[in-house]
């Protein structure tokens, strides 16, 4: 974390409060000494300007995946205890603060979901995901105390009064979690919540989950857009700024210290200053000859879809010595994929890269000379079938979830 503490030293030393959110997974397992070492090193970056140093969120190493995991539930307890403690010391200097938590009778029951007010921002941390839910217990032995009840219950219905009062408020709304997909409740996912999203100001939301995943999706709620926050494992980060006279929000995103993308937009409605790279749409004309040679056919490649040579060539599948040419192939920001496979060669020719242009083929059956940052891979099993695709893929596709 030494590179996120020098950063984080360097924007505090100003006269604005510069809070750190982390979107989950702070530790590994939850263990004692994996907790003791972070904290050790959140305080390695103080701030001039009071308030908490970070803003944090669970996520599925800090409590779900250690539950039945850890001798009598400790580790998802203490994860889940940390998070109260920190939660209640944001309250004490938060305005607007709301807190999904309560305890009664050795019950702790709650989403742990938690929100307040910096300027005119509203922030709500969901943790893992909003639908989750879960119950454990803990403790109920003579020597290490009374049993210990967790009902971890959805965020659902406090994020809907969360959001309206903060729109009563005059708020804009950042929301914060952990995992972007796979839900527990994936009905909610693509229903309820997009549109508490898109009907309460809210203007950006920001994830955890994927380790090696950074900046901005391509995954919208409406119109609000969503982002990858990074993982200090990895040394990367976003820096969110708002510029309110402009009504402008920017995501800048960072590897180490070097600064690797950024977005700007507006937050009343949304759209971009800087119109990013749309998805593009690829020309292939493809002949039955080697070097451009014969019959040839023009075919349009919409990202995403996947085209039957026969449909849209007939008769050009499965012969030897074909050849092609690909005009405005990628955007150059997001990484493309354009694959033939043809069973007459045994399997696939890929072609793979953040390359923007046009590049061709004379010759299918040796491995093809390329412009920079594009790769030819043959990898992928030949189902029989002889097919186009073209395919623009963003970090979450290329990342691992841990």
């Amino acid at each position: 974390m030494g590179v996120i503490t020098s950063t984080l030293k360097t924007e505090r030393q100003g006269d604005k409060y510069v809070p750190l959110i982390i979107n989950g997974d702070m530790t590994d397992y939850g263990h004692g000494n994996e907790r003791k070492s972070f904290r050790s090193q959140i305080i390695k970056a103080p701030s001039g300007t009071a308030g908490p140093l970070f803003l944090p969120g669970l996520g599925n190493h800090d409590y779900e995946n250690n539950i039945n995991d850890c001798a009598n539930n400790g580790c998802a307890r203490d994860a889940v205890c940390d998070h109260i403690i920190w939660a209640r010391t944001i309250q004490q200097k938060a305005t607007g603060f709301s807190f999904d938590y309560t305890y009664n009778v050795n019950v702790h029951r709650g989403s742990l979901a938690y929100s307040f007010d910096i300027g005119m921002i509203h922030v709500v941390q969901l943790n893992n995901e909003p639908t989750y839910t879960t119950y454990f217990e803990t403790g109920g032995h003579e020597i290490i105390g009374p049993k210990r009840k967790f009902d971890i219950t959805s965020a659902m219905p406090w994020l809907a009064k969360d959001l309206a009062s903060a729109k009563a408020r005059g708020k804009y709304t950042i929301i914060n979690m952990h995992k972007p997909s796979v839900w527990k409740d994936e009905s909610v996912h693509k229903g309820e919540f997009t549109d508490l999203v898109k009907n309460n100001k809210v203007i950006g939301i920001f994830f955890g989950h994927y380790h090696t995943a950074l900046g901005k999706m391509r995954t919208t709620y409406g119109k609000v857009p969503t982002f990858h926050s990074g993982a200090l494992m990895g040394k990367t980060y976003l820096r969110l700024l708002f510029d309110y006279q402009k009504r402008e929000a920017q995501v800048d995103w960072y590897k180490n210290t070097d600064h690797v993308g950024e977005y700007k937009y507006n937050i009343d409605t949304l759209a971009a200053i800087r119109p990013e790279p749309g998805d593009p749409t690829a020309l292939l004309t493809y002949y039955k000859g080697k070097n451009f040679t014969g019959a040839f056919c023009s075919v349009t490649l919409t990202p995403g879809a996947i085209k039957k040579i026969n449909t849209e060539c007939p008769g050009f599948g499965s012969q030897p010595g074909t050849s092609f040419k690909v005009k405005q192939f990628g955007d150059g920001v997001n990484t493309a994929q354009f694959c033939l496979s043809i069973p007459f060669f045994g399997g696939n020719r890929c072609y793979i890269g953040k390359y923007a242009g046009d590049f061709e083929v004379p010759d299918l059956t040796p491995l093809a000379k390329l412009p920079n940052g594009l790769i030819e891979t043959r990898l992928g099993e030949d189902k029989g079938y002889e097919t186009f695709t073209y395919q623009l893929f963003d970090a979450t596709t290329n990342a691992s979830a841990d």
